[in-house]
């Protein structure tokens, strides 16, 4: 018997304070990130911004930011749960647009796993649907207005999404099926939700057999056959046309997936704190940026490595700026991180290196 969808969605809440593809062409020789960036800079908060609209100083993963440094996220609301829509604030704070996907027609959404954004500012949100096995990905338009609704054709508990320039979609997640524990699954979509290419990355197959082991670090003891290096991983589209998807694993493990479903790039990169653990993957010019966080001590590595050549360019380290990483900015060295003002309200704490 098939668990409901949402059985397996794994939310992440944030309080403020505080292999290769079937057919694909050979791929570059697997590499760490070289450290040729040995020195941690300290990242300082230059300005901080209250969100007042905002009744909440929880938000849920993940975090997103266009190149104008506009953000989005989704502030958790109690009566919402797992459906809380993504929402638009200007660097100023401000709300710009709500992507609601109440508005999707005959639809009943019980959680948003992921969701991503484009360069456009379109907002590609995936949905887990009551009464429906199948994921659905709502599609909105940069101001908010409801534009499609694409239903995925395969069996899978989405994990993360993404979006390539032409539409099409990268999906990330655990697969329906009767085995345990249930297999990680890697696929691309047409825009119409068709299963053009199913990938077999690498890893997946070490991690799979950590999880049937019962190790804690990829598997929540109190669910047993959980995979978290594939429930709490992340991805992103790079400006070079590829996908990033990363496995939350030590070190952290990122493939660059081409739009032909070809896996062109492997990357590890590694954190000197076996405590550390990689929370976020964002995407900036031609920049990956992973950070790392230790629950314990509340300190957090910032790695930036070269979309390209996979190469460490810089690090930065803090532990006093927020929970989470909304934003990262290459071209303008800037992070945004969420945090909490004394009387519980969300706010942007702006840094940079000093």
């Amino acid at each position: 018997m098939k668990l409901p969808v949402h059985a397996s969605i794994v939310l992440v809440l944030f309080v403020g304070a505080a292999c290769f593809a079937q057919g694909a062409a050979p791929v570059p020789a697997d590499k760490p990130a070289s450290a040729n960036a040995e020195s941690i800079l300290t990242l300082a908060a230059v300005s901080t911004v209250t969100v007042h609209s905002e009744p909440t100083s929880m938000f849920t993963d993940p975090m997103r930011c266009d190149g104008d440094g506009n953000l989005y996220l989704r502030p958790f609301r109690a009566e919402l749960g797992l459906a809380a829509p993504v929402k638009k604030f200007d660097s100023n704070g401000k709300l710009v647009a709500t992507f609601a996907v109440d508005s999707v027609p005959n639809l009943k959404v019980l959680a948003i796993p992921y969701f991503a954004v484009t360069a456009s500012g379109e907002v590609y949100e995936l949905i887990a649907a009551d009464k429906d096995p199948y994921m659905h990905v709502a599609v909105f338009g940069k101001d908010g207005s409801y534009k499609s609704n694409i239903k995925l054709d395969a069996l899978v508990h989405g994990s993360q999404l993404a979006v390539f320039p032409s539409g099409e979609l990268l999906l990330s997640g655990i697969e329906q099926t009767e085995s345990s524990p249930r297999p990680p699954f890697v696929g691309i979509f047409k825009d119409d939700g068709t299963l053009t290419k199913r990938l077999s990355l690498e890893d997946d197959k070490r991690i799979q057999a950590a999880v049937e082991r019962g190790d804690f670090s990829v598997s929540d003891p109190t669910r047993p056959g959980s995979n978290l290096a594939v429930s709490l991983g992340q991805a992103a589209a790079g400006e070079d046309g590829n996908i990033y998807v990363m496995r939350r694993t030590t070190p952290a493990v990122l493939y660059g997936i081409s739009p032909a479903g070809a896996v062109v790039r492997r990357v590890e990169v590694g954190s000197p704190d076996p405590e550390m653990m990689p929370t976020t993957l964002h995407a900036s010019a031609n920049r990956l940026l992973v950070m790392f966080r230790n629950e314990n001590t509340k300190e957090q590595l910032l790695k930036v490595i070269d979309m390209g050549s996979g190469d460490l360019t810089a690090q930065y380290r803090t532990n006093s700026l927020g929970a989470a990483l909304a934003c990262y900015l290459a071209n303008d060295n800037r992070f945004v991180f969420m945090t909490n003002t004394k009387d519980r309200k969300m706010a942007f704490n702006i840094a940079e290196a000093r």
